[in-house]
């Protein structure tokens, strides 16, 4: 079964930066917050769960195409 979970790392003003790998709703619904700068905002990960201030968030970025990067034969 494929992994339809996309990475992306988030960098906040202080300099901390964190990653996760969410599913696309997930995604789309964190983004959205990150544009529309809400204070608090919580993602979930598999039995994981992150609140975070998205109006902190200096930079995100995904990676469209995880699996071409994967080493392996």
């Amino acid at each position: 079964m494929a992994d339809d979970k996309k990475p992306i790392q988030i960098g906040f003003r202080n300099g901390q930066t964190v990653g996760l790998k969410l599913e696309q709703a997930e995604l789309d619904k964190l983004i959205a917050a990150i544009k529309a700068e809400e204070s608090w905002h919580t993602v979930t990960e598999d039995t994981k769960s992150l609140t975070l201030r998205a109006d902190r968030v200096d930079f995100y970025g995904t990676d469209e195409k995880p699996e071409a990067r994967r080493a392996g034969f």
